[in-house]
């Protein structure tokens, strides 16, 4: 992931965040699902949308503990 893409991240809200990461994680399950039945068009994809899901759980965590 590019750094620009982390800085445009960082400068949502967290309720922006959530709900980017539970379009995220549908998407991963979507992508598990049909990879059971047929070959998935893109393998990277999966990989990508990981790292994302760790971004942002990781700007999350660091504005909680911000908070504190």
């Amino acid at each position: 992931m590019k750094t620009k893409e982390k800085k445009e991240l960082r400068s949502l809200s967290d309720k922006d965040l959530l709900n980017m990461l539970n379009e995220i994680e549908g998407k991963i399950r979507e992508i598990r699902f049909k990879s059971k039945v047929e070959r998935p068009s893109n393998p990277m994809e999966l990989r990508n949308l990981r790292k994302k899901v760790a971004v942002i759980k990781t700007i999350l965590n660091e504005r909680k503990i911000e908070k504190k």
